[in-house]
């Protein structure tokens, strides 16, 4: 009998790309998650510095992120409302993360949504992934 919900999965080629962009901005996960428990929700990963978070968005990114969250793992997805304000988003961003962050988003051939708000993170998306990226604080 064929499986009538097959797995979604992105090709091999996109799936390597994505591999590695994660890899370098999230690091490995010593036991990552299960692929069936990230299929039953929301998953986003923050960075080991607490700099930036990617959120999957649908079952193949899920699937993907699992290989960098651990099980017990909660983390808090937040609302990004205030981006929704018009603002100059005046904000510095570290050119290190953003250069990464951009590698995730290269292995599609689709638009990119993003956006940035004064004082607060920026937020960098597309049907799959959203990234958000806190900006850099200057100390004086």
């Amino acid at each position: 009998m064929e499986n009538e919900n097959p797995v979604k999965r992105f090709d091999i080629k996109t799936e390597a790309k994505l591999l590695r962009a994660l890899g370098k901005l999230l690091g490995q996960t010593s036991e990552p998650m299960a692929e069936e428990n990230a299929i039953k929700g929301d998953i986003g990963v923050m960075d080991p510095a607490n700099i930036c978070m990617v959120v999957a968005k649908s079952e193949e990114a899920r699937r993907i992120l699992s290989r960098f969250k651990y099980f017990e793992d909660t983390t808090k997805i937040p609302a990004l409302d205030y981006l929704a304000e018009k603002n100059t988003g005046h904000n510095k961003y570290s050119t290190e993360y953003l250069s990464t962050i951009l590698k995730i988003f290269d292995a599609f051939e689709m638009a990119v949504t993003i956006k940035v708000a004064d004082d607060f993170p920026a937020s960098i998306s597309n049907e799959h992934f959203l990234v958000i990226l806190a900006p850099r604080v200057e100390s004086n």
